[in-house]
C-alpha cells in the first residue's frame, strides 16, 4: 500500500510541475507577443509618417496624364527618391518590394493631380483595424485618412484601407508587403 501512495504522490507531484511549467511558458510568449505588437504598431505609425514625404509632388516633376506614366513608370521613379528615403528603412531589402511601393505612390500621386491636386502637403492619419502577429510575422489592416492640401490652395480629404505585412528579418520588422486602396 505505500508503494502505490509514494507513486500517486510522484505523480501527481510531477503533473504539478508539468502545470507551473506550461503556465511560465504561456506567460512568457504571451509578453513577447505583446511586445512584438506594440513593436509592429509603433513601426506602422512611423512608416505612415514617411509615407506623408512620399506623398508630395517632387520637385520637378512633370505633369504628365496617368497613361503615359503607367507606360512608363520606370522614367518617373528617380522623382520620388527623396520621399522615399523616409520609408526605405522600413522595408524589406529588396528592389521588388521598392518598385512596388513607387508604384503605389506614383497612382495615388496621379491619381489627386487627376482630381485637380498637386499635393504640397500630406498628413496620414492611420487607424490601426487589426494586428495579427505570429512569431516572426505580422499582418496589420488600417484605415488611413489622408488630408492633402495642394497647389492653388486646394484640400482633399481621401480615406483609403490599408496592409501591411511584416516579416521580423534578424530582429527588424520589415515590409515585405504594403498596399493602399481607396475606401
Amino acid at each position: 500500500m505505500k508503494f502505490k501512495i509514494k507513486m500517486i504522490n510522484r505523480g501527481l507531484i510531477l503533473l504539478l510541475i508539468l502545470f507551473i511549467g506550461a503556465g511560465i511558458y504561456c506567460a512568457v510568449d504571451v509578453a513577447a507577443q505583446i511586445s512584438r505588437e506594440k513593436e509592429v504598431r509603433s513601426n506602422v505609425e512611423t512608416f505612415y509618417k514617411g509615407m506623408e514625404s512620399l506623398l508630395v509632388w517632387p520637385d520637378g516633376m512633370p505633369e504628365e496624364d496617368m497613361e503615359t506614366v503607367f507606360t512608363n513608370e520606370e522614367k518617373y521613379y528617380h522623382y520620388l527618391d527623396k520621399g522615399f528615403e523616409k520609408v526605405k528603412p522600413y522595408l524589406y531589402d529588396n528592389d521588388t518590394v521598392s518598385i512596388e511601393v513607387k508604384d503605389d505612390a506614383l497612382a495615388i500621386l496621379n491619381k489627386f493631380l487627376d482630381e485637380g491636386c498637386k499635393p504640397s502637403d500630406v498628413s496620414i492619419t492611420p487607424k490601426i483595424e487589426e494586428i495579427k502577429v505570429t512569431r516572426n510575422y505580422a499582418s496589420v489592416e488600417t484605415k488611413l485618412s489622408l488630408n492633402i492640401r495642394g497647389s492653388g490652395n486646394t484640400n482633399l480629404v481621401k480615406n483609403f484601407e490599408g496592409q501591411i505585412n511584416y516579416e521580423c528579418v534578424e530582429g527588424k520588422w520589415v515590409i515585405v508587403y504594403q498596399c493602399m486602396y481607396e475606401s
